[in-house]
């Protein structure tokens, strides 16, 4: 059968030309993600970014939802703050809680004068605060197409930000609600998304979750309203499990999902081990990663045996054993390890590129123009079962 000829695409030369007013636009600057953030931990960057060796995006706004002592703080100054100064970015760091000093950030690995803390907890007066910056910030960057002057926001939290309503209602003994919160804080995002944009601003916010305690609907809330909700890129749910031995706290094992992304799949989830004598291991969780890529498998003698895979040495028993499936490598070659040694370079690592491979196949999201319903080979049979049908898994907004 004869190709059928490949339409001419149109000419769209005139467009160029034609003015929009808009400075960026007029002058060609592309729309696109202009840097990554490495956040320390290669499963957190798969599950934010699709890819090991990114992470968070340089110039959008992300969301750190979590119950308290979850690792919320940690994360935004060990995996937002810190790699980003040694990008040469300058950190506008806006504590709510007056729990964050200068010593603090010094001792996440922030050098002194790289950062200004702003302690401020009504929204209305911390949009002020974001206007005088963005405002010196345009003025510097004049008529370039970039911001010479980098830097980045954290609002740790927006859970505990207050209204100048709530705060004269306190004066006079009033105890109504207060209805205006969430639409004050969707004024402020509103008042800053389009020219962090054009300055190519990260910002990365906290926030509490509470429980659904009436039981019906999203298990979990996130605190604000729905104005970070639709300016966040991507929101991270945290939790955590404490890892102990014996009687002593040794850390944390957090695990990180994916509630919203405009980048990767949604429900994606992230295992962080935060050891708090030896810190982050940036390891922790490719296995689980590998294990979905059948890139490592656990131990069995009938199995692997045949195959000329040299096993482990019977002492109490193969549980807890794992074979890394090297595709580099004859079987003969493969590591067998016990689960506790896989999170390191020499073990794990060896097939770093392959997960990598794995992760940039499976969890981004999709172009349109890359697949098509049709070139399945169904059949004609749908595979949409309305028995596999549930509710949305979102975290939702609450005052």
């Amino acid at each position: 059968m004869p190709r059928a000829k490949k339409e001419k695409a149109p000419d769209f030369s005139f467009f160029s030309g034609v003015k929009t007013g808009d400075r960026l636009a007029d002058a060609g600057k592309p729309k696109e993600i202009t840097d990554w953030i490495d956040t320390g931990s290669y499963s957190l960057n798969a599950a934010i970014s699709g890819d090991l060796t990114r992470g968070f995006p340089a110039n959008r706004v992300l969301m750190l939802a979590g119950e308290q002592a979850v690792g919320k703080t940690f994360f935004a100054i060990y995996g937002f703050c810190r790699p980003l100064v040694e990008k040469g970015y300058f950190i506008y760091y806006i504590d709510t809680e007056n729990a964050v000093d200068e010593e603090t950030l010094i001792g996440f690995g922030l050098p002194e004068g790289s950062f200004k803390i702003i302690t401020q907890d009504i929204v209305e007066n911390l949009k002020e605060n974001f206007d005088k910056v963005l405002t010196q910030l345009e003025e510097a960057m004049g008529t370039k197409r970039t911001n010479p002057n980098k830097c980045a926001f954290v609002l740790d939290s927006q859970g505990m930000l207050d209204t100048l309503k709530s705060r004269e209602d306190i004066k006079k003994a009033n105890h109504v609600a207060d209805f205006t919160f969430q639409k004050e804080l969707k004024r402020l995002y509103k008042s800053i998304m389009i020219r962090m944009g054009v300055l190519d601003i990260p910002m990365l916010v906290t926030n509490h979750v509470y429980a659904n305690i009436g039981g019906y609907g999203d298990p979990l809330k996130i605190a604000g309203g729905s104005g970070g909700l639709y300016a966040s890129t991507v929101i991270l749910h945290l939790r955590k499990k404490q890892y102990k031995e014996g009687t002593i706290r040794k850390g944390s094992v957090i695990t990180a999902k994916n509630v919203k992304s405009r980048i990767t799949l949604d429900g994606l989830e992230a295992g962080v081990y935060l050891n708090w004598v030896k810190g982050l291991n940036k390891w922790y969780g490719l296995h689980e990663i590998a294990e979905d890529a059948k890139l490592i498998e656990k131990w069995t003698a009938t199995k692997f045996d045949k195959k000329g895979v040299v096993g482990p040495e019977k002492t109490g028993g193969y549980k807890g054993w794992y074979v890394i499936k090297d595709p580099k490598l004859d079987p003969t070659d493969w590591i067998v390890c016990k689960d506790i040694e896989l999170h390191s370079p020499d073990k794990i690592g060896t097939i770093f590129d392959e997960i990598n491979e794995y992760v940039k196949e499976s969890f981004k999201l999709k172009r349109p123009i890359d697949f098509s319903y049709e070139d399945g080979e169904d059949d004609g049979v749908s595979e949409l079962d309305s028995d596999n049908l549930v509710d949305a898994e979102t975290v939702v907004s609450k005052a």
